[in-house]
């Protein structure tokens, strides 16, 4: 499999195997290391050496693969234009632009697009994304907002940055707003070279922590570094990782990186081979590679890798029923009456059930004022429909009473010039009528002379 990823990188002819090759083993070894787009592209032509089954399934998974980056180019499209929208500074930890990378982007593998905003933006997140038929998860190892949709796109929120390292959170205590703008965005921003470079570091050491850490993590970060130039300023970046305590870990990434895929050739790989083989091996407990390449985390590594469900037990046992010690500092009354012992234990569960209680309420509270600003915001948007409505309303009258004032205009016009003529027919009758008294009365006059 790491023959097949090396050629397929640098674009070389993929090597004969001379042994007999597990095919279903390296699928499921390629899935579970996020390079089966990789191992995929390696092997076309080689379906006469598999099943058939074995072969469609490669194929099966490498579609999904590509048509989910498709998603991902889409769906990141849409939320930052939604957050842009929203008036919402963002700073894009991890994105899209990782298929630059890669010489084809069907190479790159896009586990989940990462956005820190700042804590008060949180509940409109919460409102955006379900708007657009995302479904909210808590994340248990870290400390931000997972938002999952179908064909299986991951969007993860933060209100501050991933990284438990105190020199590294100190680095990225800047506001979201003091980070490089993006082009053609005013509140949406990004990384520079040199913060991508360590929070690339600062995620492969979270990845190690909690046993995840995969070969497309270590790749990833590889070609990153093969595009800094010399203007990379390499002396802070290598303080900063000094004060960190994290040198010897990314001394081993390189050199197993450069190993795996550079075809790279040294002689110190003792550490490096244990890191290898903790990789390949789907990260077992290792306390001497702890030890030896984040001896400053090794409190963290211990929580991660320890044996919880005792611990959980005995930690709930103590939590229910603490030492009188303990007791002591919230009760000084068991100085003088030590066998008050189980009232104040009593008194205690009180004192917790009401603080379980008042952040259910503050809780409760938050859901109830997210919706009374949805519904705010459904009257405000109903009002506006009406106002609309009245304002169409008022136009179509004034639109109506200036066709009925034409109207009117017109009837009287038409109206006075028939009255005008209907008067002139009506004198001239008059004038007939008077004529014709006038010719009686002549006639009259001439009969009584006679």
């Amino acid at each position: 499999m790491l023959t097949l990823l090396m050629t397929m990188i640098h674009q070389k002819q993929v090597p004969v195997a001379r042994k007999q090759v597990d095919w279903y083993k390296i699928l499921n070894e390629a899935i579970y290391q996020k390079v089966i787009n990789i191992i995929y592209l390696g092997i076309l032509g080689m379906e006469k050496a598999m099943t058939e089954a074995c072969s469609i399934e490669f194929y099966q998974t490498y579609k999904k693969e590509i048509l989910l980056q498709d998603a991902y180019r889409n769906a990141e499209e849409v939320i930052l234009w939604q957050l842009e929208r929203h008036q919402i500074p963002a700073l894009l930890l991890k994105d899209t632009t990782l298929e630059e990378l890669y010489r084809t982007p069907e190479m790159a593998c896009i586990q989940k697009i990462e956005i820190l905003i700042k804590k008060s933006d949180m509940y409109k997140v919460y409102r955006l994304m379900r708007d657009m038929d995302y479904e909210g998860q808590e994340d248990r190892v870290g400390n931000g907002v997972i938002y999952t949709r179908v064909p299986g796109i991951t969007v993860e929120f933060y209100n501050e940055i991933p990284i438990e390292n105190k020199a590294f959170r100190k680095f990225f205590a800047d506001p979201v707003w003091k980070y490089l703008r993006m082009e053609g965005y005013q509140w949406i921003h990004i990384l520079t070279q040199e913060e991508l470079y360590l929070y690339y570091v600062g995620k492969l050491v979270e990845q190690y922590m909690i046993g995840d850490l995969q070969i497309r993590d270590l790749l990833d970060f590889w070609l990153y570094q093969r595009t800094l130039n010399d203007d990379f300023p390499w002396k802070h970046v290598k303080s900063l990782l000094d004060k960190a305590k994290w040198q010897e870990f990314v001394s081993q990434v390189d050199l197993l990186s450069g190993l795996w895929f550079g075809g790279e050739e040294k002689e110190q790989y003792t550490t490096a081979l244990e890191l290898e083989e903790y990789i390949l091996s789907h990260c077992p407990e290792n306390e001497r590679l702890d030890r030896e390449l984040l001896p400053q985390e090794k409190f963290r590594l211990d929580f991660y890798r320890r044996n919880r469900k005792k611990e959980w037990a005995a930690k709930k046992l103590a939590w229910m029923f603490p030492s009188w010690e303990y007791m002591h500092h919230l009760f000084p009354v068991l100085d003088e009456h030590p066998k008050l012992l189980w009232w104040c234990w009593m008194c205690r569960y009180f004192r917790v059930i009401r603080k379980i209680m008042s952040g259910n309420m503050k809780k409760r509270w938050l859901r109830v004022t997210l919706r009374f600003s949805d519904f705010k915001e459904k009257i405000k948007s109903f009002f506006r429909k009406k106002e609309k409505n009245c304002e169409e309303e008022e136009t179509e009258e004034k639109a109506v009473e200036a066709t009925l004032e034409t109207l009117v205009e017109d009837t009287e016009t038409t109206t006075g010039m028939e009255m005008s003529v209907e008067a002139e027919n009506d004198r001239e009758e008059l004038q007939k009528i008077i004529e014709s008294c006038e010719e009686d009365v002549s006639t009259f006059d001439v009969k009584k002379k006679a």
